[in-house]
């Protein structure tokens, strides 16, 4: 482990910590939402959790043609850390802001006091501030998504993981993070699986890990955590009895694909890479250009080092999600997916270029061309984030949406049935339920699902795609009433299904 050799060192360190983390609290705190829509399914379920109501009781109407819009109710662990935030401050978006912006804090720290095992604080500290202030990243934490809270637990884990590694007993502390890791994205599995393939590996391979450590760590932690995600999704917050863990985890959006699987590689490394230059098009984009030959340059020297030296729990981690996110089908959220990893390949890319270090002559000056460069390409996007947005984004926060929420809430009844493109933040707002149709299907389709989930009403946007509803609306003018209309917004009553 790295020591800090003098008490001043300490402070430093921790002054340092407190001075950059500061404006991560402040950056880009906003009081609205976009219509990415899972944001108001979370809350949701945290506003079930706190008002004593089941998780699947949210109003949306799973459609199984339409899986890739999300799960019925989603596992419990992010809606759990959510709930006291709602508890006292109830849909408050600010506040829901504020509150992820301390968890990117603890993120830092967490980091840190994982990676002291084989770098020095200061650097750890710098590694982790570049991959936090990127300009993605601080937009990201305004929005209410799991990745965030998902990349603190595994920390956490790999953190306790280097402390508890050669205990002889179940790790109770592990087991819980590892099952409120799996309730908060179930792709969380592969750490507990990760867990068992390591001990076994250093048990029979390495010979450095013995029978007990093999059964304590290796299996009863795991299981234990399987039996912390069942106690909180099936006993303590239970789902419907219609909701099965396949809904949880989508297994249809899973594909056995060579082919798919490679060019979702190709894929992710252009993500990682633009996440680097953060813009391709800025002034210095041949920065950033230089910039990803570095990293991956650097990773890749890091990595053999890293697994060289010792293998551990999050060198398997970071393999094991990758190829499952390799052969899911869904591969167009951008960063969002690897984020949970990024610290780790972030730590190799360290590792690697302190090595590198050593050769070059005059490398006290690396870390202000390190900094220069890093500011140079951020800038640009910084320039766009500012403290409090108080411009409306495109969102149900706008007033036209607001309007139609509240004529809806006001003229239907709790019986009626609403077919929107973002059916979850219908039903957060309006306490009706909510279904979305799959916007390119056909019109035979689209009128058997009106029949089969027995809608009512159909709200139409013109900023949200839907080509089989706007052709439903054109073809069937007899069959359908305009009740209400704002803005872009068109509310229709169905009063025939022929």
């Amino acid at each position: 482990m790295i020591q800090i050799k003098t008490l001043k060192q300490r402070w430093f360190i921790r002054i340092l910590f407190a001075i950059t983390i500061i404006p991560l609290l402040l950056l880009n705190i906003r009081k609205d939402q976009d219509w990415g829509d899972d944001n108001s399914q979370y809350i949701h379920q945290a506003k079930n959790i706190v008002e004593g109501i089941p998780q699947f009781e949210t109003g949306y109407i799973y459609n199984n043609h339409y899986p890739i819009l999300g799960p019925s109710a989603y596992t419990i662990g992010f809606p759990l850390i959510l709930s006291p935030v709602y508890e006292i401050f109830g849909n408050n978006i600010l506040a829901f802001n504020y509150y992820l912006s301390l968890l990117v804090c603890l993120i830092v720290l967490l980091f840190i006091l994982w990676t002291t095992q084989i770098l020095a604080p200061w650097k750890s500290l710098l590694l982790i501030l570049i991959f936090v202030y990127n300009p993605w990243l601080l937009r990201f934490k305004s929005e209410i998504n799991s990745e965030i809270p998902f990349t603190l637990i595994l920390l956490w884990v790999f953190y306790l993981f280097e402390k508890q590694k050669n205990s002889k007993s179940i790790s109770l502390s592990i087991s819980l993070l590892m099952g409120l890791l799996i309730s908060i994205r179930p792709i969380g599995f592969v750490v507990p699986l990760s867990l068992f393939i390591l001990m076994v590996y250093k048990s029979f391979y390495k010979k450095d890990a013995t029978k007990k450590q093999l059964l304590h760590l290796g299996i009863f932690t795991p299981l234990l955590s399987f039996f912390v995600f069942f106690l909180l999704n099936y006993l303590m917050f239970p789902l419907d009895s219609g909701v099965h863990l396949e809904n949880q985890i989508r297994t249809q959006l899973f594909s056995f694909d060579l082919s798919m699987a490679y060019q979702h590689l190709i894929l992710y490394y252009d993500v990682l890479s633009l996440f680097i230059q953060t813009n391709a098009n800025s002034s210095f984009s041949l920065i950033g250009t230089i910039g990803v030959k570095i990293f991956m340059i650097t990773f890749l020297i890091g990595l053999i080092l890293k697994i060289r030296k010792s293998f551990d729990l999050a060198d398997l981690v970071w393999i094991t999600y990758l190829i499952v996110l390799l052969f899911y089908n869904y591969a167009n959220a951008g960063f969002r997916f690897l984020m949970p990893i990024a610290p780790i390949l972030f730590l190799y890319a360290g590792l690697g270029f302190n090595k590198l270090a050593t050769l070059i002559p005059y490398r006290r000056l690396m870390i202000p061309v390190i900094i220069g460069s890093a500011f140079l390409l951020i800038k640009p996007e910084w320039e766009n984030i500012h403290y409090k947005e108080t411009v409306l984004q495109e969102g149900p926060m706008i007033y036209d949406a607001q309007f139609m929420f509240g004529f809806i809430k006001s003229n239907t009844t709790h019986e009626d049935r609403i077919l929107f493109n973002k059916p979850r933040a219908l039903s957060l707002y309006t306490s009706r339920s909510g279904f979305a149709n799959l916007p390119n299907e056909s019109q035979t389709n689209f009128k058997e699902q009106l029949i089969k989930y027995n809608i009512h009403y159909l709200l139409q946007y013109s900023e949200l795609y839907n080509p089989a509803l706007d052709e439903f609306l054109s073809t069937n003018t007899k069959n359908v009433t305009l009740v209400q209309t704002k803005g872009g917004l068109n509310l229709y009553k169905i009063i025939n299904y022929k």
